[in-house]
């Protein structure tokens, strides 16, 4: 591995890191072309952006999108005209995006493990199903990106077999895949993968009420040994048919979470009343009801004694809005960690 490699490797391994980003401009001020030293003030110079609170335009941020504007093409090269997001983060570029057809390309593989380590990129975002999943599976540019987001998926059990045998995840701290079609068989094979020791936040996402998945096979990837990392679990969309909360709210393997998105159309008193969510910091609750007893068998659970971020979308109420009185204790418990969001069970908007 060159130097370049190194470092940027050094970057994906440690991605809250400023340091190896620093370390990584300075090379590049260095070793590179004009392009490249532009680069180098640009890392430079969004890393103290993203320090300051408020964000108030200032010189700095003017002299940081004009380097942008000039040198994009350069720095992206041929990725450029894969791509429809160019927002950088701390000087590398945030997401990008190609459909699971475009990145399994024969032809375009090269370019891809040519230049995401060059580039940097903080989450690759791969839409719709394919059939060559292995190919995307196999790819080596995996090995260059920190969270990978796969939308649309489609994944059955062979195509969670591929995804759990992949040579390139070492470095994933965020794996993401929605739309899943598969069983028990598929998230059994991702509890026994030793492909991703680094990862802290995993998103598993049902296709629709017919996908088979249980609640069975979600509880064996909390028992698995091979997520020592996992601290994060995001289940948006939906509760698949056959899926059962009250055995995944008894698991004291929730005991490990940070941050949990449960289903779509979850039980909120079956959470709320949940005796695991010890280290639980972030839940987000989304498309379902909820009553006053709820509320206040969350406040009072002391298992949720760390909760500060909690949030609603699309919730509501079973008969009624909260009472008045709830939602004041609701509001004085979180303050701006509480996020509403169309939710008509809240009175106050």
């Amino acid at each position: 591995m060159d130097d370049r490699h190194a470092l940027m490797a050094a970057i994906i391994a440690n991605p809250d890191e400023d340091t190896p980003r620093l370390v990584f401009a300075d090379w590049l001020q260095e070793h590179g072309d004009k392009h490249e030293q532009a680069r180098a003030e640009f890392i430079r110079l969004q890393c103290e952006l993203a320090k300051l609170p408020e964000k108030p335009v200032t010189a700095n941020h003017r002299r940081a999108k004009a380097l942008h504007k000039k040198h994009f093409k350069a720095w992206m090269g041929p990725l450029s005209q894969s791509t429809s997001m160019w927002d950088f983060s701390r000087g590398l570029l945030e997401n990008w995006y190609c459909t699971a057809t475009e990145f399994a390309k024969k032809s375009h593989e090269k370019e891809i493990c040519e230049w995401l380590p060059r580039l940097g990129v903080s989450s690759v975002l791969i839409t719709r199903p394919t059939t060559r999943v292995r190919a995307i599976a196999d790819s080596p540019a995996l090995a260059w990106v920190s969270e990978l987001c796969w939308l649309y998926t489609k994944l059955d059990d062979a195509g969670m077999q591929a995804v759990a045998e992949t040579l390139h995840g070492s470095q994933l701290s965020r794996l993401l895949l929605s739309e899943l079609s598969c069983t028990n068989v598929g998230l059994r094979a991702l509890a026994k993968s030793a492909a991703f020791p680094n990862l802290r936040e995993l998103g598993l996402r049902a296709s629709s009420r017919r996908t088979e998945y249980t609640h069975t096979g979600m509880i064996r990837i909390l028992e698995s040994e091979h997520f020592p990392e996992l601290d994060s679990l995001d289940m948006l969309d939906g509760l698949p048919g056959g899926f059962q909360e009250t055995p995944l709210y008894k698991h004291a393997g929730l005991s490990r979470l940070r941050k949990f998105w449960p289903p779509s159309g979850s039980s909120v008193g079956k959470i709320a009343r949940c005796p695991h969510f010890t280290r639980l910091e972030s839940l987000r609750i989304c498309e379902t009801r909820i009553s006053d007893d709820d509320v206040l068998a969350l406040l009072d659970n002391p298992s949720l004694a760390k909760l500060k971020a909690l949030s609603f979308a699309s919730v509501k109420p079973v008969r009624d809005p909260l009472s008045p009185a709830v939602e004041k204790r609701l509001r004085d418990r979180f303050g701006s960690g509480l996020g509403l969001y169309d939710s008509p069970a809240f009175r106050q908007k």
